[in-house]
């Protein structure tokens, strides 16, 4: 096991306090680099005192135990505060005649020794990797690298239903603007426009959707003398458009790159992205282990650096340029927040996957009165409405929970608002609204009473 993936395993909650023997309370660098090398970790307690860390695998051979003494009587130049302490964290498997050279180099030069175990950080790896891989309880596809450097690129392969005013175009009327309707170019376009629910196919024959009548109404008023479509940049409402489309619950190849994307930047913490075709075989191991794929340097290259345009575009990220051959990501609070919808999302998919279903043949036909026309909940007096009818029909909390995730679609706000923080136990069959809800109540009805005064 590489070291880059002990590191990356070793910043899980409490696991490098627990080896290094040192509570820390932050982690105030990590792979920083100095005048006297690159240092591993440097950590800082609650008295700021700060500990530096060399982290090193096995260290059965003479030259890796020289470079690794090497390396920590440099970092003995290196000062960030007061009272600072050297560290080397090997691992345990190393063998005996070994450890015993580093406890006496450690003894000899003040620095602490500490090790960990190989096998339990495969292990902890394992687990880490399974659960970032199901997605908080709903495994996903692998990601597809797609040649789409830009979701701007759907200017290109719309443009022709707002040229011809037409909702139903032809294969070849819908390629105007490429060479050919076979060509390859023209098939990543088509895969772009049908992903992200803009046009929908039948057979020869491509129609709008209501997402791409909204695209197309909203185009940049330079579409109208741009050269080149594909460069001509998305207006606000254009994003607003895709962002609704991408956080709908249908998962398609292009959505579940973005949703990858930002497990990528959650798992490195952003502190990486490669800006080189050809970057560190450590780093590619790690992604790889991630997506569950086994992408070469170059395609990850395009993968990554592709979906990030597509969520900067969005507004999901920003990236800061560096000198290195890596940048560094940070999500938007807008990318926190279509982050959290990814993950409600997909435990709701979870939870209706797992539910119960032995009450269900008992009120068959009462679920198909009570929510034939509810599939659909936006707002919190829906679900307190249906909630209280499931009460009064005998279910108890949980069984009415587990019924409307299986029967309906809810908003994010809702599901925040009623499911995450269990706001459903306290909804009782016999109030005629909740307590939350009361003021927002009294306003809708002060506004009903407004509208039909005026409309006298």
């Amino acid at each position: 096991m590489n070291e880059s993936l002990v590191r990356w395993t070793l910043l899980h909650p409490n696991v490098l306090s627990e080896y290094l023997k040192f509570p820390f309370a932050a982690k105030k660098g990590q792979e920083v680099s100095t005048d006297f090398g690159r240092i591993d970790f440097v950590l800082e307690d609650h008295r700021k005192n700060e500990l530096i860390v060399e982290l090193e695998t096995v260290l059965n051979n003479k030259s890796k135990l020289e470079q690794c003494f090497t390396q920590v009587l440099n970092y003995k130049n290196v000062k960030f505060a007061e009272v600072t302490n050297y560290c080397i964290l090997y691992a345990s498997e190393t063998n005996p005649k070994a450890q015993q050279k580093v406890n006496e180099f450690g003894e000899a030069n003040d620095v602490w020794v500490r090790t960990y175990s190989l096998k339990d950080i495969r292990s902890l790896y394992a687990k880490a990797v399974n659960d970032l891989t199901k997605s908080f309880g709903l495994a996903l596809p692998k990601p597809a690298n797609y040649t789409i450097c830009y979701l701007r690129w759907l200017n290109k392969i719309l443009k022709p239903f707002f040229d011809t005013g037409e909702k139903v175009l032809t294969r070849r009327k819908l390629a105007t603007y490429f060479t050919s309707d076979t060509s390859t170019n023209f098939k990543c376009y088509l895969r772009l426009a049908l992903d992200l629910e803009m046009i929908r196919s039948d057979e020869e024959s491509y129609l709008i959707s209501e997402h791409g009548e909204d695209y197309i109404e909203n185009f940049d008023i330079a579409i109208y003398r741009a050269s080149n479509l594909s460069s001509v940049n998305m207006t606000n409402e254009q994003k607003k458009t895709l962002l609704r489309v991408i956080t709908n619950g249908n998962w398609t190849a292009h959505k579940v790159n973005i949703y990858w994307f930002l497990r990528f930047v959650e798992v490195t913490n952003g502190d990486w992205i490669p800006n080189v075709k050809e970057f560190d075989k450590e780093k590619l191991d790690l992604i790889n282990g991630l997506f569950g794929v086994s992408y070469k340097s170059r395609t990850m290259y395009e993968f990554l650096n592709f979906a990030c345009n597509w969520c900067i575009e969005l507004g999901l990220v920003e990236r800061l340029r560096t000198n290195s051959r890596y940048d560094k990501i940070y999500l938007t609070p807008l990318g926190i927040e279509i982050n959290n919808i990814f993950s409600y999302d997909l435990q709701l998919k979870k939870t209706r996957l797992n539910l119960n279903f032995q009450y269900f043949g008992l009120m068959e036909n009462e679920l198909e009165k009570t929510f034939g026309k509810y599939i659909e909940i936006n707002d919190r007096f829906t679900f307190d409405e249906l909630f209280r009818d499931l009460l009064r029909s005998g279910c108890d909390h949980e069984e009415s929970k587990d019924i409307m995730l299986y029967c309906c679609n809810l908003s994010a706000l809702v599901v925040q608002e009623r499911i995450e923080n269990g706001y459903y136990f306290r909804i009782s069959e016999h109030e005629e609204i909740s307590g939350d809800l009361i003021d927002l109540f009294r306003d809708r009805e002060m506004a009903k009473h407004i509208l039909s005064r005026e409309s006298k």
